[in-house]
């Protein structure tokens, strides 16, 4: 990443994407396997 803001406002809400996207997918009867793929370390 960068290492301005943007980047690390994007690493910081990743997590509550992975958790929304597990959510839907657990409440789907989908085994939750949300994945992002991004250049943040």
């Amino acid at each position: 990443g960068l290492g301005d803001s943007g980047s690390k406002l994007c690493k910081a809400n990743m997590k509550y994407g992975l958790a929304k996207i597990h959510y839907w997918q657990e409440s789907l009867g989908i085994t939750p396997k949300a994945t992002f793929i991004s250049t943040l370390i």
